[in-house]
């Protein structure tokens, strides 16, 4: 049938929309079945996000790094509902060498409803997003989410012990 640029680009067009349609139907069903989380179920949805994407090594330390604005809101929220005030949250941007850093810094701040004197100076690394494979991923640069105090930092390492050993093999890992 030969290669028809305008027959593939229809079908990668049928294909785009069905696929989207049949997304629709999941988002839906998904939001009937999880309207509204309680504070505990974000508690615990918070412990493992940590689990898996939290900064662990640095002592009396609770942070997040992500380029995902959402996924920081969603720590930020988490953090309050520990008793950790706003207030208290210090932030640290990594950007690249091609960024605008005014501009950056005001967008996470914007984003993350945080003020600007929460920032820390940025990490400006020295190569550009021109040269990463997909510098889609990084349009606003690297932002982490700091909180440093002891007691919360041991609450949640603790919590994370506890969820592990539940799940941990006995006699081995």
């Amino acid at each position: 049938r030969g290669h028809s640029v305008v027959r593939i680009e229809r079908y990668r067009e049928t294909r785009r929309k069905t696929r989207e349609s049949r997304w629709a139907s999941v988002r839906e069903r998904i939001a009937k079945e999880f309207p509204k989380f309680t504070d505990r179920e974000l508690l615990i949805a918070g412990m493992f996000l940590y689990w898996g994407e939290g900064g662990k090594t640095k002592l009396a330390t609770t942070t997040l790094s992500n380029t995902d604005p959402a996924m920081l809101l969603f720590f930020i929220h988490w953090l309050v509902l520990l008793g950790v005030s706003k207030a208290r949250l210090r932030v640290h941007v990594h950007l690249y060498a091609d960024m605008d850093v005014e501009k950056e810094l005001t967008y996470w701040s914007k984003v993350l409803k945080l003020p600007r004197n929460s920032f820390r100076k940025p990490y400006i690394k020295q190569s550009n997003r021109t040269d990463l494979t997909y510098p889609q991923k990084f349009t606003h640069g690297t932002c982490n989410v700091i909180f440093e105090n002891r007691d919360i930092s041991e609450y949640v390492l603790q919590a994370l012990v506890h969820i592990r050993s539940l799940f941990a093999v006995k006699d081995g890992v």
